[in-house]
C-alpha cells in the first residue's frame, strides 16, 4: 500500500486488472477497501468482460481502456502465468515477490517516488 500511495501522490496513472466475480468485487469495492477506487480509477474485471487472465483479450481490453499501447503498461501480478501472458501480449510485466523488489523494478524503469 505505501508504494501505491506514493505512486498516486507522484501522479502516476494506475489501473486494476482482476480475475474476479461480481460478488467478490462488490464485497471488496463496496466501501471496505476504498483504495481500490481512490488509487485505481481504471479497472477491467473478468466477470464484466467475459474473459480472464492470461487470455490475450483481457490484456487488449486493459490497454484499450488505458488508452495506451501495450508496451507502455507496467504490469504486476503475483501469478507467474499471468505475468507470462501479459509479457506475451506486450506489457512490461513483473512477478510480485515483495515491496522491495517492486520498488526496485519501478526505479529501474525510471519512476521517481518516495519509497
Amino acid at each position: 500500500m505505501p508504494i501505491i500511495a506514493q505512486l498516486n501522490a507522484a501522479g502516476y496513472s494506475m489501473g486494476l486488472l482482476s480475475n474476479t466475480c461480481e460478488a467478490h468485487w462488490q464485497f471488496i469495492s463496496g466501501g471496505r477497501f476504498t483504495a481500490l477506487s481512490n488509487f485505481f480509477p481504471l479497472h477491467v474485471l473478468s466477470y464484466e468482460v467475459k474473459c480472464s487472465k492470461p487470455d490475450d483479450k483481457i490484456y487488449a481490453l486493459a490497454a484499450q481502456q488505458a488508452g495506451v499501447e501495450p508496451g507502455q503498461i507496467f504490469y504486476v501480478d503475483d501469478r507467474e502465468e499471468n505475468v507470462i501472458g501479459a509479457r506475451d501480449f506486450g506489457f512490461d510485466a513483473v512477478l510480485f515477490e515483495g515491496e522491495r523488489q517492486l520498488a526496485a523494478d519501478l526505479r529501474l524503469r525510471g519512476l521517481r517516488f518516495n519509497y
